[in-house]
């Protein structure tokens, strides 16, 4: 679980960089969830 949590801000960070960040919400809740929570 924690893992996981580490895969999610690196891809998060990844996107940061080139500015793409519409794969977010393909994936799962959980990812979608976190993603939205650190832009708010």
């Amino acid at each position: 679980m924690f893992m996981q949590g580490i895969l999610v801000w690196l891809l998060i960070w990844r996107n940061q960089l080139t500015g793409d960040t519409s794969f977010f919400f393909i994936h799962t809740p959980e990812i979608t969830i976190a993603y939205i929570s650190i832009h708010e």
